[in-house]
């Protein structure tokens, strides 16, 4: 580990050195500045953003296939992934500090809409175990609950991974407020190490 480290510092002292024209020592105290002021690479949010769109299209497309639409609580995830393509259009097309915020926004849906629904989908299981066989109690009907094919009791939670993902998104975005005032501040660092 000690050696990756290493390797960072020396990578983020050349890549100084090779902007600045001037050598920088690599050391143990450039690593805690460079962790704590590099923005996120365009690479890693791009890379991230495709695999958020590639997860919520999967999750539409299985929603849809599986007829996920039988009442309200059905809608709840299509609704919120509608809502995730719109925000995360409008941050692409149109990237702002309103447009991140409704992104976090949405993603907190997402989140909440996963919890809730890994909670629907064991309540209906549950119901359905103790109509099958009313002595089931207990860790025996906690197994056979969670363990039901139909409908998936943890399922829901792909939710959340694409909640977390859509926060990962907008973390230290360079258009955010937080974002600019972050870059700005490794930008002073730099220039107090020359």
């Amino acid at each position: 580990m000690t050696a990756i480290w290493r390797l960072a510092d020396a990578s983020m002292a050349w890549s100084r050195k090779a902007a600045s024209g001037s050598p920088v020592a690599a050391g143990q105290g450039h690593r805690q500045r460079i962790i704590a002021c590099s923005p996120m690479s365009d690479t890693i949010r791009r890379t991230i953003l495709f695999i958020l769109l590639l997860g919520m299209t999967g999750t539409t497309a299985e929603l849809i296939l599986l007829e996920h639409d039988e009442d309200l609580n059905q809608w709840i995830p299509l609704i919120v992934l509608a809502a995730g393509f719109l925000s995360l259009g409008w941050a692409v097309l149109r990237p702002g500090p309103v447009a991140l915020t409704i992104v976090r926004i949405v993603a907190a849906c997402f989140i909440l809409s996963g919890v809730v629904g890994v909670v629907l989908h064991y309540q209906a299981n549950l119901e359905f175990q103790q109509e099958v066989d009313p002595s089931l109690t207990g860790w025996a009907l906690w197994q056979k609950a969670i363990r039901a094919k139909s409908p998936p009791g943890l399922a829901p939670g792909v939710m959340v991974q694409l909640g977390l993902l859509s926060l990962v998104y907008t973390f230290r975005h360079p258009v955010s407020a937080v974002g600019s005032r972050q870059a700005a501040d490794g930008i002073h660092l730099r220039s107090q190490s020359k």
